[in-house]
């Protein structure tokens, strides 16, 4: 069975200053070795931002794309700016081969405790709840600060953690450096030849 990641990472507006063709390749790098590994499903909550830039590098590669939502499609829609955004989420939608809603107040095995606790963010950290629950691994394109708010980028990575999933970090500043965290527990897959991989392929590169 294909293995399959998810991703979490910043809006827009902390994407500023960021050397968006270095962060794409990092991007396809870590893509490519994941698929050499045997992952080739990408769970992505289509926000601005990382989520789709992530997700736009998949399908580029072949890579199959399931699209998990923090609210029905109209009421998501809202959150985004302008109509070009709009039309570049219906087009990833239009290309995902499932499309679910995550649901406020369901369990997950990401033990973050009830969604509905969490006021108006219960459905985001429902959303980044769902998307541990259905991942083997994480990506992140991360500060490394905490979270601005629940189901922040910094919680997904922690919940993917305690989990038992390990996360493939990519620092969100230049010159966007990969690193792999470890699962805090659980039956992780092994993370030393993803090491050496991620290693030789930036060598490779020469970045």
């Amino acid at each position: 069975m294909a293995g399959v990641v998810g991703v979490t990472g910043h809006r827009p507006a902390a994407l500023a200053g960021v050397d968006l063709d270095l962060l794409e390749r990092r991007v396809d790098t870590v893509l490519d070795v994941l698929a050499e590994l045997g992952h080739d499903h990408l769970l992505s909550g289509l926000a601005e931002g990382t989520d789709r830039l992530v997700a736009r590098r998949a399908l580029a590669s072949g890579w199959t794309l399931h699209a998990v939502l923090p609210f029905e499609r109209l009421r998501y829609e809202a959150d985004f700016d302008g109509s070009g955004s709009r039309a570049e989420f219906a087009a990833l939608l239009d290309r995902s081969a499932r499309v679910s809603v995550a649901r406020a107040g369901a369990e997950s095995r990401a033990g973050a405790g009830p969604a509905a606790d969490l006021g108006d963010a219960a459905p985001y950290a429902a959303q980044g709840r769902t998307l541990v629950a259905g991942s083997d691994m994480l990506v992140a394109v991360w500060d490394g600060l905490p979270a601005r708010g629940p189901g922040g980028t910094a919680d997904v990575v922690g919940w993917a953690r305690a989990a038992g999933a390990p996360v493939v970090w990519i620092h969100l500043r230049p010159p966007h450096r990969l690193a792999v965290l470890d699962a805090e527990r659980g039956e992780a897959t092994s993370t030393a030849d993803l090491r050496r991989r991620l290693s030789a392929a930036l060598e490779r590169e020469g970045g």
